[in-house]
């Protein structure tokens, strides 16, 4: 079975697992990059726990729409980076593959898709990192 992409599940959850607060007292561009930089460190502990329950077989389908819903949200509001895009896309393509395996019957789940997990998350992680905000996000929020 193919493991579906980032905008192919059908009714992805409704929910902001974090909300960007940028605002800033002196409104600067430098307090809002600082808070910015804050939001990508919460978003990878996010990312990280939202994975472990996956791993886990914690959460069920629930858990899958929960990651889908964050990375999109997350992408709409930094600059367009095809890398990133495809990070997230490899991030919820092994994060759906993991899910699946357990749907068809499997209790644990063996050390390859564990690996291709962790290695999606370690680049989305290193993609997250270099993220620059998108200027209409911050209007957005």
């Amino acid at each position: 079975m193919v493991a579906p992409s980032l905008a192919a599940v059908s009714e992805p959850a409704q929910l902001r697992p974090l909300s960007f607060d940028l605002t800033s007292p002196d409104g600067t561009d430098a307090a809002i990059q600082a808070a910015f930089e804050d939001a990508k460190e919460e978003s990878l502990l996010f990312i990280e726990s939202a994975t472990a329950r996956i791993a886990q077989n914690e959460g069920g389908d629930a858990a899958l729409r929960e990651l889908q819903a964050f990375l999109l949200y997350l992408l709409s509001h930094v600059e367009r980076d095809p890398g990133l895009a495809i990070a997230a896309d490899d991030l919820f393509g092994a994060a759906a593959a993991i899910r699946n395996g357990f749907e068809s019957g499997r209790l644990t789940i063996d050390m390859r898709s564990r690996r291709l997990l962790n290695d999606a998350a370690q680049r989305f992680r290193a993609r997250l990192r270099t993220a620059r905000l998108r200027k209409e996000a911050v209007r957005s929020i």
